[in-house]
């Protein structure tokens, strides 16, 4: 009695317990190797005379200086990989900011702690390569401790896939499934269903048995014939990560 009383329980634990287990511990994953990613640029307007600096100069030499009137905040996320000991940002490819001089980067992990800040400039010295949907960064050393290792993974259309996404003010992962095969401005992406992404989910990793395969890009909207107003779909569109540079 004994004997088949363990039996029933290794069954039972195999049946209910160790999927949700299996889980939970994917999503640990997933979400561990998660940035997030605030672009601040400020937007300068001219202020009254003032000395020009640095000092010395002529004492009556003055000009106009820019001052500060407000912030353009810009928000996505990102996916730490390392492969063959190097580590990489993978995020997406359109951060309008990049073409400013000036601003700030600030990186969170999913629960929102700030991991590491750097200038716009100092940033854009780390883009290795950008293809209009996926853009590689060199990864910040403060970003590299929960990095996840790159491997080549095909997937098919049984596997599960995770989409990296925002929900009431956190950082989720859900699972949705690959439902076409697409090709948007020269780059391979796929179409996806199964969970709402909104402004600032772009750039969120879309995973497969624990491995990076592509990055949020878009949301599908939906827009209303009879109030123009335009809603984001459980569609969405991501782009295929083919390899590091």
């Amino acid at each position: 009695m004994a004997k088949l009383i363990i039996i029933l329980t290794v069954i039972i634990s195999g049946l209910f317990g160790y999927p949700q287990w299996q889980e939970t511990q994917t999503q640990q994953k997933i979400l561990a190797a998660t940035v997030q990613i605030t672009m601040i640029v400020p937007q300068w307007t001219e202020g009254e005379q003032q000395p020009v600096e640095p000092l010395p100069v002529p004492p009556d030499e003055y000009r106009p200086i820019a001052k500060v009137e407000e912030y353009i905040i810009a928000e996505g996320l990102g996916t730490v990989v390392q492969e063959n000991g190097r580590f990489y940002l993978i995020t997406h490819d359109h951060w309008s900011q990049l073409a400013a001089n000036l601003g700030d980067v600030q990186f969170r992990d999913a629960t929102g702690t700030l991991l590491a800040e750097m200038s716009l400039y100092d940033f854009k010295g780390l883009i290795l390569s950008r293809n209009g949907g996926i853009m590689i960064v060199a990864a910040p050393d403060a970003l590299q401790k929960s990095a996840m290792i790159v491997t080549n993974a095909r997937v098919t259309e049984d596997d599960d896939l995770w989409l990296v996404h925002r929900y009431e003010g956190r950082v989720i992962a859900s699972q949705v499934q690959k439902v076409a095969a697409d090709v948007k401005n020269g780059v391979g992406v796929w179409r996806l269903q199964g969970q709402t992404v909104v402004s600032g989910d772009s750039g969120g990793g879309v995973w497969e048995n624990g491995r990076l395969v592509a990055t949020t890009w878009t949301a599908v909207m939906m827009e209303s014939q009879t109030s123009a107003e335009r809603r984001a779909t459980d569609l969405s569109i991501a782009a295929v990560l083919e390899g590091m540079p």
